[in-house]
C-alpha cells in the first residue's frame, strides 16, 4: 500500500499548489474585469451624452428648450442608472436637468460638450449610479473563485486516478491489441464518413455560389436593360426638345414682335400676351426635357423670384382642389438664379404637395430676407439669402423616409420616378443654395430653400419694343440651320435698326465674314447657332473668325441652356451667349453685355 499512499500524497501537494496558483490568477483577473467593465461603463455613458447631444441639438438650433428638458427627462427614466442630467449654456447657466430619486456614494459624473460646425451649443453633464457596476464585480469574483476550487478538485481527481491506473499492472497484450483493431476500424469508418461530408458539403457550397452567379447575371441584365431604357427614353426626349425648341423660337419671336407692333388698349394685345405666357410655359418645358437629357450648369441671371414662384405654383395648381396662398415680404433682394430650373423646382415641390393632399388643401408659400442677423439653421458663409418656404397639409412624410427623399429614384407614388426631387436638391446646390425638408405625419411637410441673394442689388429691365441705341447702324451676321430660326432673327435684329446678313452653316459664315473684312463695313457682331447637324457649328466656327479677327464680338446661341460652352462661352471665345427660343429684351440684353451705350 506504500506506492498508492505516496501517489497520493503528491496528487495532494499538486492541488495545493494548483489552487494557490488558480487564487493568484483570480485576484489577477478580477482586478481586469473590474477595470475594463469600468471603461466600458464610462464609455457607454459618454456614448449617451453624445447621443443625447445629436437628439437635442436640433430642437435647440429652434430654440424648442421645452424639447430638449422632455428629452432629458424621458432618457433618464429609460436609464434607471441615471440620477441626474444636466444641461448648461456655454456661459454655464443652467439650461434644463433630470433628477431622479437615486442616492448612492457611488456615483460616475462625465461632462460633454455638444458643438454643431464648429459653433459651440451647450454643455451637458451626467451622473450614473456605480453599484450595479460593484455589484457585478463581485459577482464575478465569486463566481471566479467558485470555478477555481471546482477546476482545482477536478483536475486533483483526475491525476489521482491517473496516479492510481500507473499504480495497477498493465492490461493484457491481447486486450490491448483487440481495442487498437477496433479503434483502427473506428477511425477508418470516420475517415470515410468525413471524406462523404466534405464531398457533399463542396458540391452544396458549389451549388449556392452557382445560383447565386445566375441571380446576379440576371440582376445585371434587369439593370442593363433599365439603363438603357433609360439611356433611349432620354435621347428621344432631346431630340424631341431641341425639334420643338425652334419651332417654338418662331412662335414666341412672331408672338414677341407682334406684341410690340399692338396697342395695349387692343383686345388682341391681351391675347397675344397670353399666347406669349403660355409660349414661356412651353419653353420652361422643353428645357426641363433637355435638362432631363443632358444635365449641366445653370446659366443664371438676375431676377426677381416671387414672379417665377407665383407663375410657377398657379401653372401647376391650375385644375386641381388645391390653392396657393402668398405671402411676399416687401423689398425681396433679387437673386442670380437659372430662371427655368428654379422654376422647375417650384413645380415639383408644388407636385409632391398635390399628392399629399389628394382631397384638396391650401398651400402656404412664403418668400422673406433672410441673413446673418435672424438665422436659425447653419448655412454657409453667404451673408445673404433669400428663404422660400413653401409648406402643405398633406399626409406628411414617415421619419424613415425623410432622410431619402432626396435620393434619385426614391419615391412613395406608385406612378412617381424618383428623380423630381434628386433633380431639385441639384439644382438648388448648383445655385450655392440649400434645400431642407421638415415633416410630421398627418400634419404636413415644410420645404425651406434658400437661394443667394444680392443684396443692396437691384434688377435692370429694359423697355420692351423700344430699339437699341448702340449705334446710328450696325451690320450683323446670323448663322442657323433652320430657316425659322434666321426668319426671326432677322425680323428682331431689323427691328433693333440693324443691317441682317444670313447664312446657314459655319463654312458659309466664314466666307460672309472674311468677304465683308475687305469692305469698309464689316460685321459689327455675328450671332451662332453651338450646333449644325452635319455642318460646323459655332464651336469650331469662332475658332476661325478669331483668326481672322481677334477682337471679333460673338454670341452663340443654343437651344441646349444646360450646355457647358452656354454656361462659359467666354472660355471657348465667345462674347456672350443666348438661349432658344428667346425674345426681344432677351436679344437686347445681350447685345447691351456686349457693346457700350454710344
Amino acid at each position: 500500500m506504500a506506492r498508492p499512499v505516496r501517489y497520493t500524497r503528491a496528487a495532494l501537494a499538486f492541488m495545493a499548489t494548483l489552487i494557490i496558483f488558480l487564487i493568484m490568477m483570480d485576484f489577477i483577473v478580477l482586478s481586469w474585469e473590474q477595470k475594463e467593465h469600468q471603461n466600458k461603463f464610462k464609455n457607454q455613458t459618454q456614448n449617451e451624452l453624445e447621443l443625447i447631444g445629436t437628439f437635442v441639438t436640433e430642437p435647440l438650433l429652434r430654440h424648442e428648450f421645452t424639447m430638449v428638458e422632455q428629452f432629458m427627462i424621458y432618457w433618464g427614466e429609460l436609464k434607471k442608472d441615471v440620477i441626474t442630467i444636466k444641461a448648461f449654456t456655454p456661459n454655464g447657466k443652467l439650461l434644463a436637468e433630470y433628477n431622479s430619486s437615486t442616492r448612492t456614494d457611488n456615483i460616475l459624473t462625465l461632462r460633454h460638450s455638444v458643438k454643431f460646425i464648429g459653433q459651440h451649443l451647450l454643455d451637458l453633464e451626467i451622473v450614473k449610479d456605480l453599484t450595479p457596476t460593484i455589484l457585478h464585480s463581485r459577482h464575478f469574483g465569486r463566481k471566479l473563485a467558485f470555478n477555481s476550487i471546482l477546476i482545482t478538485l477536478f483536475i486533483g481527481i483526475l491525476l489521482w486516478f491517473i496516479l492510481r491506473v500507473l499504480a495497477l499492472k498493465p492490461l493484457e497484450n491481447e486486450i490491448q491489441k483487440r481495442k487498437q483493431v477496433e479503434a483502427d476500424l473506428q477511425n477508418a469508418h470516420d475517415q470515410l464518413e468525413d471524406i462523404v461530408a466534405e464531398r457533399t458539403t463542396e458540391l452544396m457550397e458549389t451549388n449556392i455560389e452557382l445560383q447565386k452567379e445566375i441571380a446576379e447575371k440576371s440582376r445585371m441584365q434587369e439593370e442593363l436593360l433599365k439603363v438603357k431604357k433609360l439611356e433611349s427614353v432620354s435621347v428621344l426626349a432631346g431630340g424631341i426638345a431641341h425639334d420643338f425648341n425652334n419651332i417654338l423660337a418662331a412662335i414666341l419671336g412672331n408672338i414677341n414682335l407682334a406684341l410690340i407692333f399692338t396697342e395695349e388698349d387692343d383686345k388682341r394685345h391681351k391675347l397675344l400676351s397670353q399666347a406669349e405666357k403660355a409660349s414661356l410655359r412651353a419653353k420652361d418645358l422643353t428645357q426641363q426635357l433637355l435638362t432631363f437629357s443632358k444635365g449641366g450648369e445653370p446659366i443664371k441671371s438676375i431676377a426677381s423670384i416671387s414672379d417665377i414662384i407665383r407663375d410657377s405654383a398657379d401653372f401647376v395648381l391650375r385644375g386641381s382642389k388645391s390653392r396657393c396662398d402668398y405671402h411676399f415680404a416687401q423689398g425681396l433682394w433679387p437673386v442670380e438664379i437659372d430662371s427655368g430650373q428654379i422654376s422647375q423646382v417650384v413645380q415639383n415641390i408644388i407636385i409632391n404637395a398635390l399628392h399629399a393632399m389628394p382631397e384638396g388643401g391650401t398651400i402656404d408659400v412664403t418668400c422673406e430676407n433672410y441673413d446673418k442677423a435672424h438665422r436659425d439653421v447653419l448655412l454657409n458663409q453667404t451673408d445673404s439669402y433669400v428663404k422660400i418656404t413653401i409648406k402643405d397639409s398633406g399626409i406628411g412624410i414617415h421619419p424613415d423616409q425623410i432622410g431619402k427623399i432626396f435620393d434619385p429614384y426614391f419615391s412613395t407614388k406608385h406612378e412617381g420616378s424618383g428623380l423630381g426631387l434628386a433633380i431639385s436638391h441639384s439644382v438648388i446646390t448648383k445655385h450655392g443654395g440649400h434645400i431642407m425638408v421638415d415633416s410630421v405625419l398627418g400634419e404636413g411637410s415644410t420645404f425651406a430653400i434658400y437661394l443667394p441673394a444680392l443684396k443692396g442689388r437691384e434688377i435692370g429691365e429694359l423697355q420692351e419694343g423700344k430699339p437699341l441705341q448702340i449705334r446710328d447702324s450696325g451690320k450683323v451676321l446670323v448663322m442657323d440651320d433652320e430657316e425659322m430660326i434666321r426668319s426671326i432673327a432677322h425680323e428682331m435684329l431689323t427691328h433693333l435698326g440693324f443691317h441682317v446678313v444670313l447664312a446657314k452653316d459655319g463654312a458659309e459664315s466664314i466666307d460672309l465674314y472674311k468677304k465683308e473684312m475687305e469692305t469698309d463695313t464689316p460685321f459689327d457682331f455675328v450671332i451662332m447657332d453651338l450646333t449644325v447637324p452635319g455642318g460646323m457649328g459655332g464651336k469650331e466656327t469662332v475658332k476661325k473668325i478669331l483668326q481672322i479677327e481677334p477682337k471679333a464680338k460673338v454670341i452663340v446661341s443654343s437651344g441646349y441652356s444646360n450646355d457647358p460652352i452656354i454656361a462659359n462661352f467666354m472660355d471657348y471665345g465667345f462674347s456672350g451667349a443666348i438661349i432658344k427660343p428667346f425674345q426681344l429684351k432677351n436679344l437686347q440684353e445681350v447685345i447691351l453685355n456686349i457693346f457700350v451705350t454710344e
